[in-house]
């Protein structure tokens, strides 16, 4: 495994914590990897890259869910369970669940750890357990599926001409909840 192909983005207002993130192509093992998670054997989010715009829509649900974790705010019962809640614009969990992490039939996962520790070794145990190649972070532009995101974020063709999709991805993440 190459340490280039994962992205660690910080935290100013935490700097001990990193968002760490590793992209799988042609998994063919999404059914046993959804079982490790609900069992507690991968302490990570598994995402369906294809519903990811940029590793920043990531690192934005990423730090919400580390400030609701370190308020003990959070809607769901682990940390990295509560950045797939955070990418999501429902405020349904299940939901959520559905649309960005992963499937039986996912093959393109994200793998996504908020840690303390050493992310590098983490996310190279983790890579044990998934029957994929691991890629450059930046293929995740020719994952995406665009049309199926606009949808899901409510992102019209007329927002589209004076911001990126990008754009309006991120600050529906950033705003969720935002009382």
């Amino acid at each position: 495994m190459a340490e280039e192909f994962i992205v660690q983005y910080s935290v100013q207002s935490n700097p001990s914590y990193t968002t760490n993130m590793a992209l799988f192509t042609d998994v063919t093992n999404s059914s046993e990897l959804r079982q490790l998670i609900i069992q507690g054997k991968i302490e990570a989010a598994l995402l369906n890259a294809s519903m990811i715009i940029d590793p920043f829509h990531v690192a934005i649900a990423g730090h919400k869910a580390l400030q609701l974790f370190q308020q003990g705010k959070m809607k769901t019962k682990t940390l990295h369970s509560e950045i797939v809640f955070n990418l999501s614009p429902s405020t349904n969990i299940n939901e959520s669940f559905k649309k960005f992490g992963i499937l039986d039939s996912t093959t393109s996962v994200l793998v996504v750890i908020v840690t303390q520790e050493n992310a590098n070794k983490k996310i190279s145990e983790i890579s044990k357990f998934i029957n994929g190649e691991q890629v450059s972070i930046t293929a995740l532009s020719t994952i995406s599926d665009q049309e199926k995101i606009k949808k899901i974020y409510g992102i019209s063709d007329e927002e589209l001409q004076c911001s990126s999709l990008q754009d309006g991805v991120i600050t529906r993440v950033a705003t969720k909840d935002a009382a």
